[in-house]
């Protein structure tokens, strides 16, 4: 059986860093770079689906000839070989793969710098359109242009598609009960942006492989952008399952699948 890491990447969470640091840790393999799946702008309007849906095909094209999800997890199977990556912003549970052991990796930042890091990242791509473009561009992008609070009512108000992302990305789901019971259970590898050293450290003893986190963060920087009382109570209550998660994974001295799994790549 097939031996395959699967990066779940969380949006603004360092994902990037940890796609290159590992692919750059693990070569000579093959990297699946697998597009966004789910986005949760999608369910807001019809023009945001077309939108999203758009956008998923010219990337599942430009990444894989295919123009089908389906298509896409297909031709994967046919080409995957042992230790090979796939990664992607996709939830637990997307892959669609028979006959091989999947190790799921993950990493999650501090719920609060990546709400903002989003919030300003959405808002910036959507500045930088041409005006005939933003007419037609719904969800957070126009959300986010006219303030934080109406940004922070407009998530609350579709909560059930914007509420705990990183949740959902780890479960699948934004309600589970005990994500860091399922994060222990089912993942690899896994740790916070704010220990990266120790994450390096633990992927080193589990692999054999010399392993640092690089930096890849091409988001704008402009200055940093801090919640009044009310927007952190709305930020919250849209959070709390993520926050819990967090505080537990910071808190913690537990150390994910300690037992070294060296690999050998030839």
């Amino acid at each position: 059986m097939r031996n395959v890491y699967a990066i779940i990447r969380i949006p603004k969470s360092g994902s990037s860093s940890l796609e290159i640091s590992i692919k750059d840790a693990l070569r000579p393999v093959n990297l699946f770079k697998v597009p966004m799946l789910n986005n949760p702008d999608a369910s807001i309007s019809l023009i945001e689906n077309i939108r999203t849906y758009k956008k998923k095909t010219s990337r599942l094209w430009k990444n894989f000839r295919v123009l089908s999800e389906s298509a896409m997890w297909e031709k994967i199977q046919q080409n995957l070989l042992d230790g090979d990556i796939i990664s992607g912003h996709m939830a637990y549970g997307s892959l669609r793969l028979q006959d091989v052991n999947i190790k799921y990796i993950t990493i999650i930042r501090d719920p609060l710098d990546r709400f903002i890091s989003e919030y300003k990242w959405i808002r910036h791509g959507y500045e930088k359109r041409w005006p005939t473009q933003k007419f037609y561009h719904f969800g957070r992008p126009a959300a986010s242009a006219k303030s934080m609070d109406y940004y922070l009512d407009f998530l609350r108000e579709h909560e059930h598609v914007y509420s705990n992302p990183a949740t959902r990305y780890i479960c699948g789901t934004h309600s589970h009960t005990e994500p860091f019971n399922h994060l222990s259970k089912n993942y690899w590898h896994y740790g916070i942006l704010e220990k990266s050293v120790e994450f390096a450290t633990l992927f080193e003893s589990k692999t054999g492989i010399k392993f640092s986190l690089g930096h890849a963060n091409h988001s704008p920087s402009p200055s940093t952008i801090k919640l009044t009382a009310a927007q952190t109570t709305k930020f919250e209550q849209l959070h709390n399952i993520d926050i819990n998660l967090y505080l537990r994974l910071k808190e913690s001295s537990h150390s994910p699948m300690i037992a070294t799994d060296k690999l050998t790549h030839e």
